[in-house]
């Protein structure tokens, strides 16, 4: 949805600004990290205080329908069991347990494979943090960050900058869910990452970008094979 959103808004030639950019690249960055902040203070919880209203969907779990609550908080225990099984483990948040730890849950008790606790949770940041650490979640945040900062203030072309928008959606979601894991989700950001890194692509105008991705109709190619 967000991708067509983004798609759509430069399709009409609604182009944001280079400050309205850097203005989202500035608010995307640090508006998580404040709201991680106030959670973990206690504070605030976004998870439980921000959604009130009431709204249900039905979800089908193991061929069985159930209605699920739009608002539900289904994060806060999820930040709760991760940070408080490393804590209890002595683990280094500035380095992670490693790539083949888990971590404690009672909410998952009965699903637990092996002596490790649950291999991960459902969110891509705690994940993040329980197999590398600190340093893990700041080289993740700095691959986004820096290729979207790229896209934004060194591109020619409307596209470069719609993927930099992309990331910094992908950094907010990265707090909610967004798992890191080799899928075709994981290979599609680290090929936007690649292109916005790209000082060739970046140097594309719109108009040579059209042509790149311009399907030729088979008459015309038959007809240059002719010709050739």
């Amino acid at each position: 949805m967000v991708a067509t959103s983004l798609a759509m808004l430069f399709m009409f030639r609604l182009r944001p600004t280079l400050m309205a950019l850097n203005a989202a690249w500035l608010i995307s960055l640090l508006v998580p990290l404040l709201l991680l902040g106030l959670g973990l203070s206690g504070k605030y919880n976004l998870f439980r205080d921000g959604l009130t209203f009431d709204a249900a969907v039905t979800v089908i779990e193991g061929g069985v329908a159930r209605e699920s609550a739009i608002s539900a908080d289904t994060r806060t225990f999820l930040y709760d069991e991760v940070l408080t099984s490393m804590k209890k483990r002595g683990s280094s948040f500035i380095m992670g347990q490693g790539a083949g730890t888990g971590y404690e849950s009672i909410y998952f008790s009965e699903s637990i494979v092996g002596a490790n606790g649950r291999g991960g949770s459902e969110v891509g940041f705690l994940n993040t943090l329980l197999y590398s650490g600190v340093i893990g979640v700041i080289l993740y945040a700095a691959m986004l960050f820096i290729a979207a900062l790229y896209a934004f203030n060194r591109s020619n072309n409307d596209l470069c900058k719609a993927f930099g928008l992309f990331l910094l959606f992908k950094w907010v979601t990265f707090f909610i869910e967004d798992i890191p894991r080799m899928d075709l989700n994981f290979f599609c950001i680290w090929i936007i990452i690649g292109l916005c890194l790209s000082k060739s692509f970046r140097q594309l105008n719109n108009a040579q970008v059209r042509s790149i991705f311009r399907v030729k109709h088979p008459s015309t190619l038959f007809r240059q094979v002719q010709a050739t």
